[in-house]
């Protein structure tokens, strides 16, 4: 990202999402929720997409409640709620064992 920066290119939702799905991938929700933070400083607004990694990366980590805060983040910003949004919770659920929560 400093990169492009330095290039003089201007950062995007996909840029960042993208840095996002890194850190989340890497086991490191917080750093994604850093980047997500730093995408509403650089007045970028988080699509669908952005949110579902987030989500992402608290399911990897068996927090389901971190997944569903993500969600009602996602839906306050007016996101409507997809099915890969729904299945990423579900993805949480089952990973935390809450079977129940995932069957429902």
């Amino acid at each position: 990202l400093g990169r492009a920066q330095d290039m003089r290119i201007a950062p995007n939702v996909v840029m960042l999402t993208s840095v996002m799905r890194a850190e989340a991938v890497a086991g490191n929700p917080a750093g994604a929720e850093r980047w997500f933070d730093e995408a509403g400083k650089l007045g970028l607004q988080c699509d669908a997409v952005a949110f579902g990694v987030l989500m992402d990366g608290a399911a990897r980590q068996g927090d389901l409640p971190g997944a569903a805060r993500w969600l009602f983040r996602a839906c306050s910003a007016g996101i409507a709620p997809n099915a890969v949004l729904f299945a990423t919770l579900l993805k949480a659920a089952a990973r935390c064992s809450h079977t129940a929560a995932a069957v429902c």
